[in-house]
């Protein structure tokens, strides 16, 4: 992975200049492409590397759609700025760019994103809701049975599914609008995340 360099003296606090980086967008990628070349490993280090800002780090690239990952030969000189990352022997680059809107998360609500996602991965509904219920506000008329109840549903469908099929944005996505529904209050961290993974999982 190789992050493009800011370039200080062109940057403010509402303008964020980095180097030129050329690649081939992943949009642009041709279905030849796809063909003669096995971006397999490519989408898995891209997967390790979110799951490390999200999980880990607790601060990252929310905007991760097509247009802003570029492929590019890992024997590409870089101008300037560090290579994060990159298998020995690996023929092929992943650059990140655009790194406009970026979100971070304390510590605390870091670990009940972790909670989230492996209950979520473990087919376990009532993990996912009452780490659900952690990270959101109740209000007034918020039915913790009935939300459980709802979550473990959709959580129990989604698990039946093949890894392929399952979108974990999406499914946040529906967590979130049943929380909505449920007069459970959701943080906008938690739509970022969505958001987030929706793209990353395209």
């Amino acid at each position: 992975i190789y992050i493009p360099a800011v370039i200080d003296d062109l940057s403010t606090s509402k303008v964020l200049t980095t180097e030129l980086v050329k690649g081939k967008k992943v949009s642009k990628l041709t279905p030849l492409g796809m063909i003669e070349n096995d971006y397999t490993e490519l989408a898995g280090v891209l997967t390790q590397a979110y799951l490390k800002q999200i999980c880990v780090d607790g601060v990252w690239h929310s905007d991760p759609h097509p247009g802003n990952i570029f492929v590019r030969d890992a024997l590409t000189t870089p101008t300037a700025g560090p290579v994060v990352e990159q298998e020995e022997g690996s023929t092929a680059q992943l650059v990140l760019l655009d790194f406009g809107m970026v979100s971070r998360i304390s510590d605390t609500f870091q670990d009940e994103v972790i909670k989230l996602l492996l209950a979520i991965s473990t087919n376990r509904g009532r993990d996912v809701a009452e780490a659900c219920i952690r990270m959101c506000e109740p209000q007034e008329r918020f039915d913790t049975q009935q939300f459980t109840r709802q979550i473990s549903t959709i959580v129990a469908a989604v698990h039946d599914a093949s890894a392929r099929d399952v979108n974990t944005g999406r499914l946040i996505f529906t967590v979130i609008g049943i929380a909505n529904s449920n007069d459970l209050k959701a943080p906008s961290e938690l739509t970022m995340l969505a958001k987030t993974m929706v793209h990353l999982d395209s």
